[in-house]
């Protein structure tokens, strides 16, 4: 089976766990490619205007796989905690991605939600799993594997490489001597995306600054700066967002 994998939204956190989970089973996964002008204008015809620019982007990303694969993978992300939800755009999105008006391939939309427990979660990623093989061990194997390359994808991040270059394979440059140090903060899906982004993190690094994102901070040191604030943040990826800027800020 070939899988589509829009390169939007979650794509720049989860990549590297659910590729390998795939291939594993012996699925060949194929990407959509970088954002460009032609994907951007057809999301945005195909989008509501109320929703945000993100999602227009993903839009574009599902039509450009449209002819080219016989599934697309678009998982319907509730919560990756269990004290937080992910984002409104997340829990909805494959019924979202329903409603394009173009003739989309079949949806492989498994339910994430972490609210409910490590069982839980376990069953949903067997259950995904069983569309291509009914050999628990295998899909116990290729699950492990994905979950190994994710660790691996984030040591890489921790190493002061952004998530691009993990995901381009390319290495970056090297940054003037005593140059500035500069942080950019923002979803994964904004900072990284190069043409909504207008290759913000290329031009920086092209006037000699160090670009530091917060994939590169340890977990618990987001955690503890968010923390200060009045209230707990009840959206995951908000929080890290916030967490990333306290830091920084102190």
């Amino acid at each position: 089976m070939r899988i589509g994998y829009p390169q939007a939204l979650l794509y720049y956190k989860y990549f590297p766990l659910w590729e390998t989970f795939f291939t594993q089973l012996g699925a060949e996964v194929v990407v959509s490619g970088h954002t460009t002008k032609k994907i951007l204008s057809r999301g945005s015809i195909e989008a509501e205007n109320e929703l945000c620019l993100p999602v227009k982007v993903f839009y574009g990303h599902l039509l450009e796989l449209a002819d080219k694969v016989e599934a697309i993978f678009v998982p319907r992300m509730i919560a990756v905690e269990k004290s937080a939800y992910t984002c409104p755009k997340f829990l909805g999105l494959p019924d979202m991605a329903k409603a394009v008006e173009a003739p989309l391939p079949p949806l492989i939309e498994p339910i994430i939600n972490w609210k409910e427990g490590t069982r839980h979660y376990l069953r949903t990623v067997l259950e995904l799993g069983r569309q291509f093989t009914d050999s628990r061990t295998k899909i116990a194997q290729a699950y492990l594997a994905g979950v190994r390359a994710l660790h691996e994808f984030h040591d890489q991040t921790a190493s002061g490489l952004t998530t691009i270059d993990i995901l381009d394979s390319k290495k970056p440059p090297q940054a003037v001597a005593g140059g500035l140090k500069i942080g950019v903060a923002g979803h994964p899906y904004n900072i990284y995306d190069k043409y909504i982004s207008m290759n913000l993190i290329k031009r920086l690094r092209q006037l000699g600054a160090e670009v530091v994102t917060g994939e590169m901070l340890p977990h618990n040191t987001i955690e503890r700066a968010a923390s200060t604030l009045p209230k707990h943040l009840f959206w995951t990826y908000e929080r890290e967002v916030v967490g990333t800027v306290f830091h920084w800020s102190r």
